[in-house]
């Protein structure tokens, strides 16, 4: 049986996430952070943790679109962006 691990800021870019940044002048916060995005298709967008609240490169992906979505492992990203591609003919997977 496959041992499920973290998912790490580089398993996000292997896969196709881009990072956008947003500025202390975009946000007002006080300091920069980062974050990584997947447009999968039309009303289906994956977004990461934000990196100012990353422990020991642990990130985690949502949706936006179906809240209840948490994705954790590098291995449950692979199974839900393999069910997309295949069940939901989301094409730019």
């Amino acid at each position: 049986m496959k041992k499920n691990t973290i998912m790490t800021e580089n398993q996000l870019v292997k896969h196709g996430f881009k990072k956008q940044m947003c500025s202390d002048l975009e946000s007002n916060n006080g300091y920069d952070y980062y974050y990584y995005i997947l447009e999968l298709c039309e009303g289906m967008c994956l977004v990461s943790t934000d990196s100012d609240v990353v422990k020991d490169d642990h990130w985690k992906v949502i949706s936006f679109d179906v809240p209840a979505l948490t994705i954790v492992t590098e291995e449950n990203l692979i199974s839900f962006l393999q069910v997309m591609e295949e069940l939901i003919n989301c094409e730019d997977v």
